[in-house]
């Protein structure tokens, strides 16, 4: 690659280096300013059209602070996300994350509206919850396997879709082909 870098012409202005690329793309990609030379807003909607369901993390603040802090930060994030270990960790996490963390969200939040469709449900209804949490927890723990199991994980809650609001949930999020979108779904349940 340096053969080709060192026929760059110095007249084109072209700096190839690590913090000139993150500023770049930080300028162009960039998903919470609308910088007047990027495109975020258009990126945000390719990715959502091209691959949805896909973690999109935004650059921080690659514009600000020295050059030398952006180099570095820029060549750290490619490194340890680009690790063997770390894309284990996030696939694990959002494993957990999709089975486990969104249901029971989801439930502790509406307690009331879920109360609606059986009277006997309420607050201390999360003690159930906490429950089927162990026992699953319980069952990785005897088959560490049933982690990669998405049937076993997948089925975690299948007990609360008697709830209707739980069960129009979980079909939105999960089933119905909309599947829970990290890159901005923001269609809604009517």
């Amino acid at each position: 690659m340096e053969v080709h870098l060192s026929e760059l012409d110095p007249e084109d202005r072209i700096s190839p280096g690590m913090d000139n690329l993150v500023r770049v793309c930080e300028k162009y990609f960039c998903l919470k300013k609308h910088d007047a030379k990027g495109d975020g807003e258009r990126f945000h909607q390719w990715m959502e059209k091209n691959h949805p369901g896909v973690v999109l993390m935004n650059l921080e603040r690659a514009c600000a602070g020295a050059r030398f802090d952006i180099c570095i930060e820029g060549a750290c994030v490619y490194v340890i996300l680009s690790s063997r270990q770390m894309v284990a960790l996030t696939r694990t996490c959002a494993i957990f994350h999709f089975s486990i963390v969104m249901p029971h969200r989801y439930i502790a939040g509406s307690c009331d509206e879920l109360s609606e469709d059986d009277d006997k449900w309420g607050v201390s209804s999360m003690a159930l919850v906490a429950d089927t949490i162990d026992n699953a927890m319980t069952e990785l723990i005897k088959d560490p396997s049933k982690f990669l199991d998405r049937q076993f994980m997948m089925k975690i809650f299948d007990d609360y879709k008697y709830l209707k609001p739980f069960d129009e949930w979980w079909e939105y999020s999960f089933v119905d082909g909309h599947k829970t979108n990290l890159v901005g779904n923001t269609k809604k349940i009517d």
